[in-house]
Parts: structure tokens; C-alpha cells; sequence
């Protein structure tokens, strides 16, 4: 049986092989029946038929009788399987395939994530140039719900072809209902840069429906804008054109990528007290020096693009009396590119009066502000730091009149229009606050000193010339007359 084939499709029922060797007994003028019972296999080829061969010869052709040169020996037939189809045998099968993924979309993602209400939803959804499905930062993986369905006739050696976008890999495929199947991967061309993945069902009756889950992981070495995954449903059976068109499935979707970084903020300065016997010799004749930090770093998968920082620094009042100067920024990554606006301007050396006791709060709204933008771009498990060098202005902060001052420093992330990635939280932005608090200056000028002196010993002249008026310095005198002497009574 199948003598042909590597691996035969059927098997002898006796000895559980493709062949058998008998002796018969030929009496003349009548027939000889053997009956020789097999079974199939399980095989994903139903279309061909099984194909028998039967040879026969003499035991002895030396001794005994002879055979007819000319009369075959050998014949060959062919068993065809049994489509289940019309009378015809012409089976016309009518595939039909449905998938979706599990992302979420914009609005779902605003509804579940962000726990949002639907009008501001709406408002989420609209913030984005095209229909997007969100990929939050923990997320690995994209599953892809399948059914296949046959709503003809018999459809034999059917396949589905499963392939997508370079940034996704095949990683399983699990069935939701029994069905004979196989799944085998192999790799198209290099340069499409995908896998694609057969799944074989040998046999797929009329009516039947197979019910799958596809799972892929996120290339770490592929990153994209947008995700395909396309299924495509065939057979060996004759399939009507006019119904091949729900055969294939395709998911393509525009990708957001909720960014999955840490941002945080140090500084070496967040109090100072101006005293009135504040020195500037101790600081280079500027004021006392500060170290700031902003550090974002990259925790999750995918490398962040698309993202800029913006950063300012108060370092003016309105009125043009200079808070702080600015020395230097420095960001410790090469390919981080920023552009420094505002540290060029002069200000006056020498402050004027200017009172901040109703607007003790500066920041870049109510002040004259260094701006500086930076364009971040981070491989997954990098960070980058942005470092601020400068000094307080100690002449101004003593000359300002105020009580509590408070300079804040504003660093804000911020996505460009067209940037895959999101942030999950709404504003991220960060604050480093200088606390400057001035102590009272309790000298009093000489002046003050002297005149308060004069007019109190004018004022005690003043009292003992009146006392002296009065008589309360005069002694009493004791005129002695004889005789007079008075009595202890009198006397009292």
C-alpha cells in the first residue's frame, strides 16, 4: 500500500504493515478470493487516493507449470477517501474567519486606567491625531481571540496562515475546542523581517467551528509605531470566489506606549537665612552655591523617544533685581540635544528697593526665568541626569524686602504631538523650592542713639527744675524759742 510514499497512509490490520506476502492454491476454471483487511492512518492528505499494488508469481517457475509471457503479472488500484460532499464528489467548502486582540483602546484605556469620566474621555481620545490602542508599561504580551469557521461543505487540508509585524513574536497558540490540527513556524524572507506560522487541520468538516487563542511577546530588539497580525484561512478544496473574502483577518492597529519611567528630583540647597552680617567674601563675592538634579529613568521594555524636558529657573524679579546666577547645566548623556535660553541678560549690579512681601512665591509665571528644553531619548534600563550649578544673589537678597521667600525651580516631561508614548500620570512634572528667609536687622543708627540720650537728660532737667520749684528740696530748719519747748502731744 502507497508504495510510493516514505510514510504509507494505511496499514494491514495483520502485522500492522504496508505489505504481506500469501500462497494460494489456483484451481482451474475458478476463482480465488483473498480478503486483505487494513485501516488508515491519521494523515493531513485526504485527497489523493490510497493506492494498492498486487503482484502475484510461480513458487517453482522451474518445475510445474509456466505462465504467459504476455499476461500481466502485477496490478495497481487506486482507493479514493470518501469526501462527504455532494453526489458530484466536488466538496465546496465556505471558510470563514473572525479574530481580535486584547489591547485597549484610547478610551478604554482612559475609562479603566486613568479612571476617568466619558466626557473627559472623549476629550483623551480626541488629543490624538488617529484611532490609537494604548500598550501600558507592564504589559509583555498581545493575545488574539480566533474563530474559524465552515459554513460549506467538507474542506479538506485546510490551513491558516498566522504571521505580523517584526515587533512581535509567536510565542503559543492554545485551542479552544478539539480538532485534529498541527502547528508548524518557519521564517519568510529575511529582509520582511516576519514569522509566520501554519496551523493544519487535515480534515474540516461541513458545519464545524474551531474556537483558538493566539499569544505574542514584544520584540526587545524591534520597536514600532503600529501592530499587524494578519490570519489568512485556505484549503485544497474549491472555495467559491465570491465567498473567499472573509477568509482573511487583519489587525492593524496604531500604537501608544504608556512610558514606564521614574522621575525624580535632589538638590543640594533648600534653606538659607540672610543675616545683616552676611558676608560675600565666604562665596566669591556672589552668594552661597546650589547643586540641582532632575533624573528620569527608563524601567520598562521599550526604548523612550519623542519625549522633551523643560526646565525653568527664576533667576530675576520683575522689577530687574537678580535672584540667582545660573553658572552652568550639564546633562550626562552625548546624544541629548538642549537649547538654553535667557542666561545672557544683565542685570543691574547693584539692586534696587523692591518689596516682595505680598509675592513671596517666584516661579517662571511671576518672574524673569532661564528656559531650557531637552530632547530625551532613553534605551530601556537608562537614565539620565540634569544637573543645575549656581549661586544665590546674596546682594539683592539682602537688599529685597521681605520676610519668606520662595524660589521654585520647574521641571516638567512633555510628549510630542506625533510621540508613541504617553504618561500615565497627568502633569509629570517636578519642583525644587529655595526656602530664603531674612532676619530682622535690630541695629539702631547712632543717631537714633544720640538723640534719645539728649532728650531723656533734658527731660529728667526739666523734672528736678520743677521738683526744685515746688520746694521738695528745701531742709527743714527748727527755730529753738525758750520756754517753747512743745510738747510730745503738740509734737505729734
Amino acid at each position: 500500500m502507497d508504495e510510493r510514499r516514505y510514510t504509507p497512509r494505511a496499514h494491514l490490520d495483520e502485522g500492522g504493515d504496508r505489505y504481506t506476502n500469501r500462497a494460494a492454491l489456483l484451481s482451474s476454471s475458478q476463482e480465488h478470493c483473498d480478503r486483505i483487511n487494513f485501516h488508515v492512518l491519521d494523515t493531513a492528505d485526504y485527497v489523493k487516493p490510497v493506492t494498492f499494488s498486487v503482484e502475484y508469481s510461480l513458487e517453482d517457475p522451474d518445475h510445474g507449470p509456466m505462465l504467459d509471457d504476455g499476461w500481466p503479472t502485477a496490478l495497481r488500484v487506486s482507493v479514493p477517501f470518501w469526501n462527504g460532499c455532494s453526489e458530484d464528489e466536488h466538496c465546496v467548502p465556505d471558510l470563514l474567519l473572525d479574530a481580535r486582540s486584547d489591547l485597549p483602546t484610547a478610551m478604554e484605556y482612559c475609562k479603566r486606567v486613568l479612571r476617568k469620566p466619558a466626557q473627559d474621555c472623549s476629550t483623551y481620545t480626541l488629543s490624538f491625531d488617529t484611532t490609537v490602542f494604548i500598550i501600558e508599561s507592564t504589559r509583555r504580551r498581545v493575545a488574539v481571540e480566533a474563530v474559524l469557521e465552515n459554513r460549506g461543505e467538507n474542506a479538506y487540508s485546510t490551513v491558516l496562515n498566522i504571521s505580523q509585524s517584526a515587533n512581535l513574536q509567536f510565542a503559543s497558540l492554545i485551542q479552544r475546542e478539539d480538532s485534529d490540527g498541527s502547528i508548524e513556524c518557519v521564517n519568510e524572507e529575511r529582509r520582511l523581517h516576519r514569522k509566520v506560522c501554519n496551523v493544519s487541520y487535515p480534515f474540516f468538516r461541513a458545519k464545524a467551528k474551531v474556537a483558538f487563542r493566539l499569544d505574542f511577546e514584544f520584540s526587545k530588539s524591534v520597536f514600532l509605531h503600529h501592530l499587524e497580525i494578519q490570519l489568512t484561512a485556505g484549503s485544497d478544496s474549491d472555495e467559491e470566489e465570491s465567498t473567499k473574502e472573509d477568509n482573511m483577518a487583519l489587525l492593524r492597529f496604531h500604537l501608544k506606549y504608556e512610558a514606564d519611567i521614574l522621575f525624580t528630583r535632589s538638590s543640594s540647597l533648600s534653606h538659607y537665612e540672610v543675616k545683616p552680617n552676611s558676608s560675600l567674601e565666604s562665596y566669591d563675592g556672589i552668594g552661597p552655591p546650589f547643586n540641582c538634579i532632575f533624573k528620569i529613568q527608563n524601567l520598562g521594555l521599550f526604548p523612550v523617544h519623542g519625549v522633551m524636558m523643560k526646565i525653568t529657573v527664576p533667576i530675576a524679579t520683575r522689577g530687574g533685581n537678580r535672584l540667582l546666577m545660573l553658572r552652568d547645566f550639564l546633562a550626562d548623556q552625548v546624544n541629548t540635544s538642549c537649547n538654553v535660553w535667557g542666561n545672557s541678560t544683565e542685570y543691574r549690579h547693584s539692586p534696587m528697593e523692591e518689596d516682595l512681601s505680598r509675592a513671596p512665591l517666584l516661579n517662571h509665571s511671576n518672574s524673569d526665568v532661564v528656559s531650557i528644553n531637552c530632547n530625551v531619548r532613553l534605551a530601556p534600563n537608562q537614565e539620565i541626569n540634569f544637573r543645575l550649578l549656581g549661586n544665590l544673589w546674596l546682594r539683592s537678597l539682602k537688599a529685597l524686602k521681605y520676610k519668606l521667600m520662595k524660589i521654585t525651580v520647574h521641571a516638567a516631561l512633555q510628549r510630542q504631538f506625533h510621540s508613541p508614548f504617553i504618561f500615565r500620570e497627568e502633569d509629570p512634572s517636578r519642583q525644587i523650592t529655595f526656602e530664603i528667609s531674612k532676619q530682622e536687622d535690630w541695629q539702631i543708627p547712632i543717631w537714633i542713639i544720640v538723640g534719645s540720650t539728649l532728650g531723656g537728660l533734658l527731660l529728667l532737667a526739666l523734672l528736678v527744675l520743677a521738683l526744685w520749684k515746688l520746694g521738695f528740696f528745701k531742709s527743714a530748719k527748727r527755730k529753738k524759742e525758750p520756754g517753747l519747748d512743745p510738747t510730745p502731744k503738740a509734737l505729734e
